[in-house]
């Protein structure tokens, strides 16, 4: 594994105390990024998925792409922002921690994996987990 040379994380906290942690050990340069914070759920914040009514997220489910759960963001408002965060990420030759949330994960693997955005927003991403992607030709 090539040493980390600089970090972008989110600004939320779950996400930037582990990116200050990983920079105080590597000294790498830590940087937040606004467009990498987790999709934003509104009314649907907090809530357990036995909490949301059944209609809500059957109106996502038949609209994965333009529903906004909870009135927030929909899939496609966050691959938006986050496809506007990756030219700054990739362009640098600097092996680069990203520390973010499973949203913007996914985002991320159909923006430099090429995996289609329908697949790439059902990927496993496991809490605590680490997804490792190189800009297109740094494979």
């Amino acid at each position: 594994v090539d040493p980390i040379e600089r970090i972008i994380s989110s600004p939320l906290s779950r996400a930037l105390d582990v990116a200050r942690r990983v920079a105080v050990r590597t000294g790498a340069p830590l940087h937040t990024d606004d467009r990498l914070a987790e999709m934003d759920f509104a009314g649907w914040e907090g809530l357990a998925w036995t909490a949301i009514p059944r209609a809500e997220i059957d109106a996502w489910a038949a609209d994965p792409l333009g529903y906004r759960p909870g009135g927030g963001e929909s899939v496609t408002q966050v691959l938006a922002r986050v496809r506007r965060a990756w030219p700054g990420i990739a362009s640098s030759a600097d092996t680069t921690l990203v520390v973010t949330h499973a949203g913007p994960i996914r985002c991320l693997l159909h923006i430099a994996s090429r995996v289609p955005i329908l697949e790439a927003i059902q990927a496993s991403i496991g809490y605590g987990s680490v997804t490792r992607l190189a800009p297109p030709g740094r494979g």
